[in-house]
């Protein structure tokens, strides 16, 4: 078994996206990993990792420490942020802990996937072999029953709105402005318009007045929208469960430029994500041969 630190301290989907990756690579090592769970940044948004289950994969208790420190690597006043791996190590496996294969977190495709296996000792893998083990892995993300129960998106189109923090005044290839935003907004809107009278929309965000807003704008087209049962769930469960939703859905819109959240929950079964702003600086595009994007 590998002991794997998982760095990320950001959100839900660059936790699974690279958690994914991690396990796709000792899935070919033949190895299970032992994980010390990242809970997040956020005091009232932990991300406890009771809330879903996923195959070849035990947790560390969280009193357990790694055998080598993110700070034995890169020292205690250096930063570690954007760094592959292979650039600063001779080999990915050190005293039964498996390293990040990069620590720009979420953006672990499967061609980085594949770049990286020399890393870890691994000559001569088949692209397929990567694929197959990536996407069986995704399918086992399971939510536990609390969340489970109250999945009612079956068949619908989930709509995914990212705000906060992804608009900003001077945005990167992860982030856009007000504009930008407003632009997808429309884009979006007459997507929905084109749709079947008879088609069902969820609608999720970290922003409860937009995701209000474009509910009450679907249903005065004259369209369906699905209602969740949020009663009595704290932030990280809510959170799991919009997750976990649009991970049931036929499709997923991302109305936003760009979020791991909906990218990760569409791999689960891959599913179609459609998106709205295109590749131009795009972070979209490290994900185009992994998930099944469609840009409008």
């Amino acid at each position: 078994m590998l002991f794997f630190d998982l760095w990320t301290n950001t959100g839900f989907g660059d936790k699974i996206l690279d958690l994914l990756a991690i396990l796709t690579v000792a899935r070919i090592l033949g190895k299970k990993i032992k994980c010390k769970w990242s809970p997040g940044c956020q005091e009232d948004r932990q991300y406890d990792n009771e809330l879903f289950t996923l195959t070849d994969l035990t947790w560390a208790l969280k009193s357990e420490e790694p055998p080598i420190k993110k700070q034995d690597f890169f020292g205690e006043n250096n930063g570690c942020w954007g760094y592959f791996m292979q650039q600063h190590l001779e080999k990915g496996i050190i005293n039964d802990q498996i390293i990040p294969i990069n620590t720009f977190w979420g953006t672990t495709s499967l061609e980085r996937i594949y770049e990286a296996l020399p890393f870890y000792g691994l000559q001569n893998v088949h692209p397929t072999q990567v694929w197959e083990a990536y996407f069986d892995i995704a399918k086992t993300i399971i939510p536990c029953k609390k969340i489970h129960d109250r999945i009612n998106t079956e068949g619908a189109f989930g709509i995914h709105i990212r705000l906060s923090d992804k608009c900003v005044e001077n945005p990167n290839q992860f982030t856009m402005n007000k504009d930008e935003y407003a632009n997808i907004k429309y884009k979006c809107i007459q997507f929905i318009k084109q749709q079947d009278i008879n088609t069902k929309f969820f609608v999720c965000s970290e922003d409860k007045a937009a995701c209000n807003e474009l509910k009450n704008t679907i249903r005065e087209l004259g369209k369906n929208v699905i209602e969740v049962d949020y009663e009595g769930l704290k932030l990280d469960e809510l959170a799991l469960l919009d997750f976990f939703c649009l991970s049931r859905c036929e499709l997923i819109v991302q109305c936003t430029k760009y979020s791991t959240f909906s990218i990760a929950a569409s791999l689960l079964n891959r599913i179609p994500l459609i998106n709205f702003y295109g590749l131009n600086n795009n972070a979209l595009g490290i994900w185009m041969k992994t998930a099944n994007i469609n840009i409008l």
